[in-house]
């Protein structure tokens, strides 16, 4: 027993001794160095190529002796971020990754446990399997338009996440990308995404809001949202909601109530999509050039009820515009000589013709 405390000690000690000591490693990749500054606790990767991509969870990366110590990583003009590479830096809090980056690779980030938020640069392409998983203290990301794939458990169980945009350009979002982040509550799928697999988003049991982008509605099994309230509002482009409602899975998500203004003949008026019970924004009044004036929003197409934009909208609605032919005025008077004084002054109202 004495033997064992005496070799943990010893352990102990070397460690400490390797932390207190400045660091550096002379290659860690393609053009690739690093070193590790233990006043500041900052772990520097440097050079014009790409991280290795040989290490694992059991083959560690050169510098993972400082892993319970490195609470910041600057990587500056490498192109890409290695397997496992900060793999169960537990310490760390903030990295910088530099636009030379194209690409995060497995488990990059795997359990950085004290990470809070990582800026994800527009020269990133994909973000590989269980990047960030288990990054506890993440509490939002932002994927930019460069990405086109997110591959499977990229963030899974990063409980602290309460928000997520996936940009634009990505296409695919794997497995399990985002499987039990208990704490998102909403998220944001971009226009090009047509597939989402198994399990993406199962066990995000507090989303509060979905936003799908794309017109289409992807095909997708029922386990991407397992677990997610299906009383939650699902919000798509005003003219897909139809092709939503008739999706599987989808179609099991509350569509937020929309309303269309009918201008009647008038300038076109965009639709609204509201919040559930809240109330439509009066729009600029419509116009004609053909005699009318705009005259208000009726529930009908006859105009009988004229609605009230303080009136919660509790569904879909449509409302009408109504128009009147302009009026003016035409006084008559008898002026000059020979003037019949009896006549005096007479007025009129005169439609003028559409």
């Amino acid at each position: 027993m004495k033997k064992l405390v005496r070799m943990s000690a010893a352990a102990l000690t070397l460690m400490m001794a390797a932390h207190s000591a400045h660091a550096q490693g002379s290659s860690c990749g393609s053009n690739c160095s690093w070193s590790y500054n233990s006043s500041t606790r900052t772990l520097t990767i440097t050079g014009t190529g790409a991280m290795s991509n040989n290490w694992t969870r059991i083959n560690n990366a050169p510098w993972y002796s400082h892993h319970l110590y490195v609470t910041s990583v600057v990587i500056v003009g490498v192109t890409s971020i290695g397997n496992s590479a900060f793999y169960n830096f537990t310490a760390l809090t903030q990295v910088t990754i530099p636009n030379s980056v194209t690409s995060i690779g497995y488990e990059a980030f795997y359990k950085c446990t004290a990470l809070t938020q990582v800026t994800i640069p527009n020269s990133v392409t994909s973000i590989d399997v269980g990047a960030f998983a288990t990054c506890t203290a993440l509490t939002q990301v932002t994927i930019p338009n460069s990405v086109t794939s997110i591959d499977a458990s990229a963030f899974t169980t990063c409980t602290a996440l309460t928000q997520v945009t996936i940009g634009n350009s990505v296409t695919s979002i794997g497995g399990g990308a985002f499987s039990d982040c208990t704490g998102l509550t909403q998220v944001t799928i971009g226009n090009s995404v047509t597939s989402i697999g198994i399990s993406a988003f199962m066990g995000c049991t507090n989303l509060t809001k979905i936003i799908a982008l794309n017109p289409t509605p992807v095909t997708i099994v029922a386990s991407v949202f397992s677990g997610v309230p299906k009383t939650i509002p699902l919000y798509v482009p005003s003219g897909s909601v139809s092709a939503y409602k008739a999706k599987d899975v989808w179609k099991e998500f509350q569509f937020p109530p929309s309303v269309t203004f009918n201008s009647q003949g008038g300038s076109t008026v965009a639709t609204q999509t509201l919040e559930p019970n809240a109330r439509a924004v009066k729009p600029t009044d419509p116009t004609r050039n053909d005699g009318y004036s705009f005259c208000g929003w009726y529930r009908e197409a006859t105009c009988v009820n004229e609605w009230d934009f303080n009136t919660a909208v509790t569904g879909d609605i449509t409302l009408y515009a109504k128009w009147m032919l302009d009026k003016i005025t035409v006084t008559y008077k008898c002026v000059g000589v020979g003037c019949n004084t009896a006549f005096g002054e007479k007025k009129e109202d005169v439609y003028r013709n559409p």
